[in-house]
């Protein structure tokens, strides 16, 4: 199982599964090994770094928007 702490496995999961949450005792770490890298990076461009408009933003801080996304959420 996902160990506690590992909330960004449950993320990818929870969207390519097309959920906006999910139990990350539900997921497996054979969940997230078996996801493609084309998967990983479609699901954190479409969901954080799209959703977050990074690319209207200057450099720099357009990297600290997406690590906060990815970390709090995009909404």
């Amino acid at each position: 199982r996902v160990r506690s702490g590992t909330t960004i496995a449950a993320h990818i999961i929870a969207q390519e599964l097309g959920y906006k949450y999910i139990d990350e005792s539900e997921i497996s770490i054979d969940d997230v090994k078996n996801l493609s890298l084309e998967t990983v990076k479609e699901i954190f461009t479409t969901w954080y770094w799209d959703k977050c408009r990074c690319n209207e933003l200057p450099s720099g801080i357009d990297l600290c928007v997406f690590d906060a996304a990815i970390n709090h959420g995009p909404m």
